[in-house]
């Protein structure tokens, strides 16, 4: 699969935790138990797809900083799902612009 087809893929799938995050906010009292594990286990899928969209991205230095942003996004991402596309797009439109990448290198 090559990478740019594998970005679609993986945006695609943070859309798709992102739209499920706020029914699994909204459980009730009486499902508490069913929540915290679909948190839990949207959360774990959010952060290593959030890491490998930022590696697929050419905007940060090294993986340390791949990581960071990574982790970064999915905790922005899980606390505020109704800005996935918003922010998802303003990272692709980052990733495309020539200075970044310039800025980036030096």
């Amino acid at each position: 699969m090559d990478a740019a087809h594998e970005h679609t893929l993986v945006t695609e799938q943070l859309q798709n935790i992102c739209s499920a995050l706020p029914w699994c906010h909204g459980l009730g009292a009486r499902f508490s138990d069913l929540r915290k594990d679909a948190l839990a286990d949207l959360y774990a899928a959010l952060e290593g797809l959030s890491l490998r969209f930022c590696e697929l991205l050419p905007i940060a230095k090294g993986p340390t900083t791949k990581n960071s942003l990574g982790i970064a996004l999915a905790r922005y991402l899980f606390d505020h799902p109704d800005r996935c596309n918003a922010t998802l797009a303003g990272l692709n439109q980052c990733a495309s612009t020539p200075e970044l990448h310039s800025f980036l290198a030096n």
